[in-house]
C-alpha cells in the first residue's frame, strides 16, 4: 500500500516538472507572437 503512494507521488511531481517545462517552452515560443500581435493591433 505504502509504495504505490510512493509512486503515485512521484508521477505528480514528474507531472509538475513536465508542466513546467511545457509551460516554459510555450511562453517561450507564444510570447513574441503575442508581443507582435498587440504592437500591431494599436
Amino acid at each position: 500500500m505504502d509504495t504505490t503512494k510512493k509512486q503515485d507521488e512521484k508521477f505528480e511531481k514528474n507531472l509538475n516538472i513536465f508542466e513546467d517545462e511545457v509551460h516554459k517552452k510555450l511562453s517561450g515560443f507564444f510570447y513574441p507572437l503575442f508581443r507582435d500581435i498587440q504592437l500591431n493591433m494599436k
